[in-house]
């Protein structure tokens, strides 16, 4: 492979990098944990915004229904229902969508991580997806044992990772090259 060309794709591996060699640093656990962090306060503030611009709409939705004399239990469900829908089911969506389509969420991209495959370093299937954000569960066990696996590790996988077939590398830095002309000083001045 040219390695000036995967450079310049930030690391990106392409059609024309078919039978190279890719090599990535694995990606530890205080640097998983930032990552981890981040991904938190993001969702935080996504739940915030979206609690917010949906409770008028809450509201009215209750006075529709006080209006019409149902019972306050009920209204209770369906209140309960819709928080359990944000605080439940959108993380996991969004967690298993954004491994899927961009292989790491916003804090892996913010600290240059990404989830590859194991065996091929390639992309990974929704099947690995989901069954890795499943394997979460069982890292979390035994006082986050699974989760702090990474630290001992080899591959610096953790239960969740090796469940999956999963590992998390950190991404090059992009490098850039100029050419300077030897008419420019080192400070940038002509000589």
């Amino acid at each position: 492979m040219n390695e000036e060309m995967h450079e310049e794709r930030g690391g990106e591996i392409g059609p024309d990098d078919v039978g190279a060699q890719v090599e990535y640093e694995y990606a530890g656990f205080w640097v998983r944990v930032s990552a981890t962090v981040i991904d938190m306060l993001l969702l935080v503030l996504l739940m915030a915004a979206i609690f917010l611009v949906s409770k008028p709409l809450l509201r009215a939705q209750m006075e529709v229904l006080w209006s019409i004399n149902t019972p306050i239990e009920r209204m209770k469900e369906i209140a309960y229902l819709q928080g359990y829908w944000l605080g439940r089911v959108l993380p996991p969506v969004l967690t298993i969508l954004f491994w899927f389509y961009r292989q790491a969420t916003p804090g892996k991209m913010a600290m240059r991580l990404k989830i590859v495959d194991a065996d091929s370093g390639g992309k990974l299937s929704f099947k690995q997806c989901i069954g890795r954000y499943c394997a979460y569960f069982l890292s979390f066990l035994f006082f986050f044992l699974g989760v702090l696996w990474v630290v001992f590790d080899e591959r610096k996988q953790g239960w969740h990772d090796k469940l999956a077939g999963t590992l998390v590398v950190r991404m090059p830095r992009r490098t850039v090259r100029f050419s300077v002309p030897s008419s420019v000083g080192l400070h940038g001045g002509n000589k």
